[in-house]
């Protein structure tokens, strides 16, 4: 071995060229006591140098750009002065910390390779990228290893990429610890020198948090997985503006995947999950569906590639605190077409997004069949006037009549302090101090309680006028005549709305009573509540942390009121018999998504409408009775709450499509 000692500083400025290979041996620089034999890669801090120690065990050797003293030589110091304490089998064990020549040099355990190195390897191997099992054990790992910083340590990587997960046998390490931060500390400095494609929003306004390794751990694992990482940008300011403000690109995802990475990717930290364990066990617990569809030569495929759209079940869970028990896809054996009667229907949206899914169910009946009666009627209910006029039919658009919306603004604070004619005394009068001046609710809970309190009699009758409409042989007959299926008794009202807005989180829990005692004093045999619960944010950051607490409080709230006995509602006149029941006999929660546009928005109403009336007109509503039903006798005494979500499955063909399709709804499919 011809080995020559060397400046580190001439080494790395380029005056003293790499070491090369000879007829007979290898060259090596000598550094201290090591043998550098060549360089593994380099960065924005340094360069690493695979190298043969003490004993002639081979090491990995990281080389600091700048002097010792200076501001990355520092930063990396304190890094690992962090990490020095540390034992975990899956963090990259650091064994020398040295300066020379005026260079810090940190050793460690030198690895068989990188996440990227095997990235390269699958892709060589003609495949997207690392197998999903394979890439979900490296991950684990990390996962195991980041949260074991924090938790020991309260730090954050803060630089998770490919190359910083380094893999030994069938095991990965996380390694690079140059930019780890102290979260507990209270002057914790801008960070600088991260890579954009992997970083998290928080970074790029040097406030990094508990779950910023997670978001990176979720680009890793789609860019490994697919080869495309969910923001496109070529150069930093690109990705800066993505990950700010645009929403991730989840398409070369499975369908099964998307929700999970898209909560992982959220922009506000506190929608992300508790831990990078917690989400690398969400994935885990998904199952990709295997296709059945043969391989087809990409010249031999003639159809037109599409998209079939899918309405799934993930199951039953409890409605506490938190979802304490697995969600689980619901199962059963389709119910023959010809004995699938239907059940005249009623939807009733509230709230901004609720009022958009009812007008979205009349326009779709209308396009289907614009020369026939709709049967099924739907009303909107909304505290802003605004947002009902433009959801009017007009002369250029289609859109509800003024009989189909109710109108419930609020008061003035000063009309509400003088009224005699409410009782206001559930009500925190602090709130009464805290009315905006545009009379609308402006995404507070308690005024949106308040604004149906005080139309309630307008409320109560025109859902009174609804269900007498609803209950009559004619309604029976339309829906006969619009589906051409038998039609039973009772009536569905499906109440629409999202929880995570001021109105919908107020009044749905007091609509579900109302209209359950409405049905109870007109004895009304069998009339079904549904609560389709919807959660959503929008690109405003400030109003995320209220939305989210709003759907977390009518939750709870509705917990409480499904509990027998302590659903009274002060303000509101419930008799003793409605006090015996729940709000809703059937609960729905739909996640339509985070960060979303007005676009996004229009789109996602427009999936719930669809739902509704496959829900409603279709021999669907037969399927999802058996769910119901089958749910009810495994699920005996549980206050449960069923969550439903809208996806796709990629096709080639229409023929691929199908079989897809038929074995997704086959009663032994399992779609995670």
């Amino acid at each position: 071995m011809n080995t020559q000692p060397v400046n580190v500083t001439e080494m790395l400025s380029g005056e003293i060229p790499a070491p090369a290979a000879t007829d007979n041996a290898a060259a090596s620089i000598q550094l201290a006591d090591y043998e550098l034999q060549h360089k593994l890669g380099s960065g924005g801090y340094g360069e690493v140098w695979r190298a043969i120690g003490p004993g002639g065990l081979p090491k990995a050797v990281k080389i600091l750009y700048g002097a010792r003293t200076g501001e990355h030589a520092e930063s990396e110091m304190k890094a690992l002065e962090r990490m020095r304490d540390l034992r975990h089998p899956f963090l990259l064990s650091i064994e020398r910390i040295e300066v020379i020549d005026s260079r810090l040099i940190v050793v460690t355990e030198l690895a068989d390779g990188n996440l990227t190195d095997r990235f390269t390897t699958c892709r060589n191997e003609g495949r997207k990228g690392i197998p999903r099992e394979e890439l979900l054990g490296y991950l684990r790992d990390s996962a195991d290893a980041l949260d074991f910083m924090y938790e020991q340590q309260g730090l954050q990587h803060l630089d998770i990429k490919p190359d910083n997960i380094l893999l030994q046998g069938n095991h990965a390490k996380v390694g690079d610890f140059g930019l780890a931060k102290d979260l507990n500390a209270t002057n914790v400095s801008i960070v600088n020198g991260f890579t954009p494609l992997y970083a998290a929003p928080e970074l790029f306004e040097g406030r990094p948090g508990r779950a910023t390794d997670q978001y990176s751990l979720a680009i890793v694992y789609q860019a490994m997985l697919t080869g495309k990482p969910p923001f496109s940008g070529r150069t930093a300011a690109q990705l800066t503006a993505q990950h700010l403000r645009s929403q991730p690109d989840l398409t070369d995802l499975q369908p099964i995947d998307r929700p999970v990475i898209a909560r992982a990717l959220s922009k506000n930290t506190n929608s992300r999950y508790d831990s990078c364990r917690q989400f690398i066990d969400e994935l885990s617990r998904r199952r990709h569906a295997r296709s059945t569809a043969a391989p087809v030569a990409a010249d031999l495929i003639a159809d037109t590639p599409v998209q079939t759209d899918l309405v799934k079940t993930r199951g039953t869970s409890g409605v506490g605190s938190a979802v304490e028990t697995e969600s689980t896809p619901a199962r059963t054996t389709p119910v023959a077409s010809e004995n699938a009667g239907l059940r005249p229907a009623i939807v009733i949206g509230v709230g901004g997004l609720g009022g958009a899914v009812a007008c979205d169910v009349k326009n779709l009946q209308s396009l289907e069949q614009p020369d026939s009666d709709n049967p099924i009627p739907v009303l909107a209910i909304d505290s802003s006037k605004h947002a009902l006029t433009e959801l009017r039919a007009d002369a250029d658009h289609p859109g509800l009549d003024f009989e189909e919306t109710i109108s419930i603004p609020l008061r003035s604070s000063k009309e509400y302090r003088k009224a005699s004619d409410l009782d206001l005394s559930w009500l925190s009068r602090r709130w009464l101090f805290n009315i905006p001046r545009s009379c609308e609710v402006d995404g507070i809970r308690p005024l949106g309680r308040l604004a149906l309190y005080d139309h309630r009699a307008v409320v109560r009758e025109r859902i009174a006028t609804l269900l007498d409409e609803a209950s009559t042989d004619a309604a029976a007959q339309r829906l006969r005549t619009r589906t051409g299926l038998p039609a039973e008794s009772g009536v569905d009202v499906y109440l629409v709305g999202a929880v995570s807005g001021g109105t919908a989180s107020g009044i749905l829990n007091d609509l579900g009573l109302m209209v359950t005692q409405i049905a109870r004093e007109k004895k009304l045999s069998d009339v079904r509540v549904h609560g389709v619960l919807m959660h959503a944010t929008g690109v405003a950051r400030k109003a995320v942390d209220v939305q989210e607490a709003n759907t977390a409080s009518m939750i709870r709230e509705l917990h409480h009121l499904s509990t027998p006995g302590l659903n009274t509602r002060r303000g509101f006149d419930n008799d003793s018999a409605t006090r015996a029941l729940a709000p809703f006999d059937e609960k729905y929660f739909v996640h339509l998504g985070d960060n979303l546009s007005d676009f996004d928005f229009a789109g996602q109403t427009q999936n719930v409408a669809q739902m509704l009336l496959q829900l409603t007109t279709t021999a669907t509503q037969a399927d999802f009775r058996s769910w119901q039903l089958k749910d009810e006798t495994e699920f005996v005494g549980m206050d449960a709450i069923r969550i439903l979500g809208f996806g796709t499955q990629d096709a080639e063909s229409f023929a691929a499509a199908s079989r897809e399709s038929d074995g997704l709804a086959g009663p032994s499919s399992h779609t995670g």
